[in-house]
Parts: C-alpha cells; sequence; structure tokens
C-alpha cells in the first residue's frame, strides 16, 4: 500500500522512517518551525533528541534566522 502512494503521488520511493526524517529536516530548514513544537509532533519527550538528532540542520536554520533578523535590522535603520 506505502509503495502504491508513492507511486500515486510521483514520490521516490521512501520508507517511513526516512520520511519521518525528512519531515522533520524540512520543518527546521524550511518552515523555521519552533523546535519545541517539532518535538510534540515527532513525540519526543524533550527537545534535546530534536537537537542531537537534526543538529546539522539546527545550525543551517540559525544562519537563514540569522540573516533575517539583520535584514530586518536594516530596514530599521533605514526608516
Amino acid at each position: 500500500m506505502w509503495t502504491a502512494l508513492c507511486n500515486k503521488g510521483g514520490v521516490r520511493y521512501r520508507n517511513q522512517y526516512q520520511l519521518r526524517h525528512t519531515y522533520a529536516s524540512w520543518m527546521i530548514t524550511h518552515a523555521n518551525v519552533n523546535v519545541s513544537y517539532l518535538a510534540q509532533q515527532m513525540g519526543h519527550a524533550y527537545i534535546t533528541m530534536v537537537a542531537r538528532v537534526y543538529g546539522k540542520w539546527l545550525v543551517e536554520s540559525n544562519k537563514k534566522e540569522s540573516e533575517r533578523v539583520w535584514q530586518e535590522l536594516e530596514k530599521v535603520r533605514n526608516q
């Protein structure tokens, strides 16, 4: 059934465990989701589990967030 759903959706096959990691890494890098919220969604009792498993994506997300903050500060400075 899972393979059929992947085929129907035009998605390259990934097992459900891989899909869980894809979801978490995408939420961190593209949706800028709060890590505490993500931990809750993933069923983790503590955010440290998210940090340990997805740490490299958190670093990437932090860089993007830092750039966004500086852009906002530039807007304020130029007013």
